[in-house]
C-alpha cells in the first residue's frame, strides 16, 4: 500500500454513534468544506438538507430509511441528505453534476473526520418519501443520506452489525482499477 493521508485511513462507515450532539459551528464547517469542492464551471450543483436528532425533519429522514438502516442510523445526532442539481445556471443539463456533488460530499467527509466525527453514507432510503417531505424540485437528484456523529461503542448494536463494524477494512489493490495507457477489465 502506498502512503495516503492519515485522515483518509481514519474514515469509516460506522454504525455505532455516541449520543453527543454536534455543535452548530462544527456543522457549518462541514458545509463550508463542501463549498470548496471543485465543480464544472464552478456551478456548485450540490444542495444539502440537514436535520438534528429529535426534530421533525430528522424523523422524516428516518422514516424514509430502509429497514436495515433504521436499526442504527437514528442513533446518529445528525442526518444530511445530499442533492444534485441536474441543470446548470443557464437551464441546460449538466454533464458533471453527480461527480461534482460527490466531490462536495467527499470534502464534507474529510472535514468531519478531521474534527473527530464519522460519516456513514447510505443509499438505502426511499427517495420519493424525502422528495415529498421536503418539497424537493424534480430537477434535483437525491444523492446519499449521510449519518454523522462521534464514534460510539458498538456493544449496543445487534451482533451482525457489531461484527460488520468491527471487521477489518479492506480495499481492492490499485492495480485492479488503475491502468497506465490502457483499459482492462478484470474478473
Amino acid at each position: 500500500m502506498q502512503p495516503v493521508h492519515s485522515l483518509l485511513l481514519a474514515r469509516q462507515s460506522i454504525m455505532a454513534f455516541d449520543s453527543k450532539t454536534i455543535d452548530d459551528q462544527i456543522i457549518l464547517s462541514l458545509f463550508e468544506a463542501a463549498s470548496w469542492a471543485p465543480s464544472s464551471f464552478n456551478h456548485q450543483p450540490w444542495r444539502f438538507i440537514y436535520a438534528k436528532n429529535k426534530t421533525v425533519a430528522f424523523d422524516q429522514l428516518v422514516d424514509a430509511l430502509s429497514e436495515s438502516n433504521r436499526i442504527w442510523a437514528p442513533l446518529a445526532p445528525l442526518l444530511i441528505l445530499s442533492l444534485a442539481d441536474r441543470l446548470d445556471p443557464t437551464g441546460n443539463k449538466s454533464k458533471f453534476y453527480l461527480h461534482d456533488t460527490g466531490m462536495a460530499v467527499a470534502n464534507l467527509t474529510f472535514q468531519a473526520v478531521s474534527l473527530g466525527l464519522q460519516v456513514h453514507p447510505m443509499g438505502g432510503f426511499n427517495s420519493a418519501k424525502v422528495r415529498e417531505a421536503f418539497s424537493i424540485p424534480e430537477r434535483f437528484d437525491t444523492g446519499a443520506l449521510l449519518a454523522v456523529g462521534y464514534p460510539g461503542m458498538p456493544d449496543h448494536l445487534p451482533e451482525f452489525l457489531k461484527q460488520r463494524q468491527l471487521k477489518l477494512r479492506t480495499r481492492r489493490s490499485v492495480d485492479t482499477f488503475a491502468f497506465e495507457n490502457e483499459f482492462r477489465t478484470l474478473p
